[in-house]
């Protein structure tokens, strides 16, 4: 006896199903395309989701980034060397580029310049600076162009720069073409021109030098380079070639300052010491405070505008300036 499938002889009795009917059908293969479109939908959705938070993700990543960047930048630039106390006519800034194609700038008053930035003034320009860093303070002569190179070292590259140390600690550094200066707490001005580089010592020393030759000189001297790099000692310069200094001194801020300071003040500008005539006027010079301001006056005009209001009389001689009480 043949045995049989019981699961399959039970379909066979049972028979053929009868089909369904076309309308359950067609609802049936709509139902399953709708679902299908459905889950195509929520696929695409799902990928532009991703794609949006990825996009965003790099967004912000980009922006940390670039304020990153733009942080460490900006802790690695360097400091403002120099500020600009006065300026007289045309006096711009320079920085980078190909010949006439750098980028420039106007300076005024309390600009703060950069290494790397050339200072020049025009055929009838001036400028009075001072080292942030330092105090040290800079006049620069009619066209003149000083390149900053550090808080302490600058290149000469046409015209004249005035120096003065002051009471600072420190030297600072002149380069030249022709020679190297730097000072021992002085006065001094370094020029450059077509027939050389000379130097003047109103106080103090310096030390010029040219090649392997150098010399120190001290105050009422010069030295010389000439075009061929010869350096030699030179003539005392006169006290009239110091004028041009003066007409571009930033003013003495008297305002709550003593008469002895002022004094004094005036004197150096001129190379000059205080000579007090009256007994005790010296000590009573420093309990006299200031009031007002001297902006707009030469030195001449200050020195006569603050002595009279002051009830004294002066008069420069011989490297002096000598004060008295008015009679």
């Amino acid at each position: 006896m043949t045995n049989q499938d019981p699961i399959a002889s039970l379909l066979r009795a049972t028979g053929r199903r009868p089909a369904a009917p076309p309308e359950r059908s067609a609802r049936v293969r709509e139902a399953a395309r709708l679902a299908w479109n459905a889950e195509i939908v929520r696929r695409r959705r799902s990928r532009r989701l991703t794609f949006a938070l990825a996009l965003a993700a790099s967004v912000v990543l980009a922006v940390w980034t670039v304020r990153a960047l733009r942080a460490t930048t900006s802790s690695m630039a360097p400091p403002h060397v120099v500020e600009v106390d006065r300026v007289v006519n045309g006096v711009w800034a320079e920085h980078g580029g190909f010949p006439g194609l750098a980028k420039r700038w106007d300076l005024q008053a309390r600009a703060r310049v950069d290494p790397g930035v050339t200072i020049r003034t025009s055929a009838d320009g001036r400028a009075a600076l001072h080292l942030l860093m330092h105090g040290h303070a800079l006049r620069l002569d009619h066209a003149t162009s000083l390149r900053i190179l550090s808080d302490r070292a600058f290149l000469l590259e046409r015209g004249a720069v005035y120096v003065d140390s002051g009471t600072t600690v420190g030297s600072v550094r002149i380069e030249t073409a022709l020679g190297t200066i730097e000072d021992v707490g002085t006065q001094f001005e370094v020029r450059l021109n077509d027939g050389g580089l000379t130097v003047q010592v109103r106080e103090g020393e310096v030390k010029v030098g040219a090649g392997s030759a150098s010399l120190q000189a001290a105050a009422g001297q010069a030295a010389t380079v000439d075009r061929g790099g010869r350096l030699a000692r030179a003539a005392a310069p006169s006290d009239t070639g110091w004028a041009w200094t003066e007409t571009v001194a930033p003013p003495f801020p008297i305002e709550g300052r003593s008469l002895a300071d002022f004094l004094t003040w005036a004197a150096r500008e001129r190379g000059a010491r205080v000579r007090y005539l009256d007994p005790g006027l010296a000590q009573r010079a420093t309990g006299v405070l200031l009031h007002g301001s001297l902006e707009g006056m030469t030195l001449d005009q200050a020195v006569a505008s603050v002595a009279e209001t002051s009830g004294l009389v002066h008069r420069w001689q011989a490297g002096e300036l000598i004060v008295r009480e008015a009679r």
